[in-house]
């Protein structure tokens, strides 16, 4: 029997960095979050399009996003 992928797993890898998952978290509006790619349950990965290392990633399914903090510093 085949598992689906978790829309939020533990760990995702972003921009070639890993970031683990936190709390369930509305990110605040003022970001102006886009999509940045998808985890391997299909949820979306979602950043500022600001330049440099992302300390915090979201990432959402649609109807809860988590927020995700940077492994090991910029």
């Amino acid at each position: 029997m085949a598992t689906l992928a978790d829309a939020a797993p533990p760990k995702v890898t972003y921009d070639g960095r890993d970031y683990s998952r936190g709390a369930v978290k509305t990110p605040p509006e003022e970001l102006a979050l886009t999509v940045h790619g998808y985890t391997t349950g299909g949820a979306e990965i979602l950043d500022t399009d600001e330049p440099g290392t992302a300390t915090l990633i979201w990432v959402g399914d649609g109807d809860t996003n988590w927020i995700y903090g940077l492994v090991g510093g910029p």
